[in-house]
Parts: C-alpha cells; sequence; structure tokens
C-alpha cells in the first residue's frame, strides 16, 4: 500500500480576461510505503502552474521525491469546481 500527502502553497502570476487567474504552485509531500511487513517514508517537492477559467481548470505538475533511484514525474490534471 501506498500513502501520499502533499501542500501546496498557489500564487496568481496574473489575470487574463476579467477574472482567469494564471497561476504558479511549489510544495512539500511525504509519501508512505509499505509492502511484505517493509514500510518506508521519503519526502519529496512539487512544482507546478495552471490556469482557471470560470470553473474550469487545467494543471501541469512536475513531482520528484527525495529517495535513491527515484527519478521525478510529470503529470497533467483538468477537472471542474462546483
Amino acid at each position: 500500500t501506498s500513502l501520499a500527502f502533499e501542500l501546496d502553497a498557489a500564487y496568481d502570476l496574473l489575470t487574463l480576461g476579467d477574472d482567469n487567474p494564471l497561476y504558479v504552485f511549489t510544495g512539500p509531500a511525504l509519501y508512505r510505503f509499505s509492502q511484505n511487513g517493509n514500510s518506508d517514508n521519503t519526502f519529496g517537492l512539487n512544482l507546478g502552474a495552471g490556469l482557471q477559467i470560470s470553473n474550469v481548470y487545467a494543471e501541469i505538475r512536475y513531482s520528484t521525491l527525495f529517495y535513491e533511484n527515484v527519478t521525478g514525474q510529470v503529470g497533467f490534471a483538468a477537472g471542474y469546481m462546483f
């Protein structure tokens, strides 16, 4: 099993149109892995940017762990906020 906890802080770089923020974010992450009776905790870092237009948003994120032989990952997320 694995568990991840991320805490990001965002900053609006600029506002496009009436009220459409382009923002950047960063923050620490804590990951816990457990398998076959062995467990380990490791820390990581998230960096990203996003754009929100009305209730729709899109983000691109780079996440990495401070752990040997682990490379970073790039992800993309989009959604609708109610």
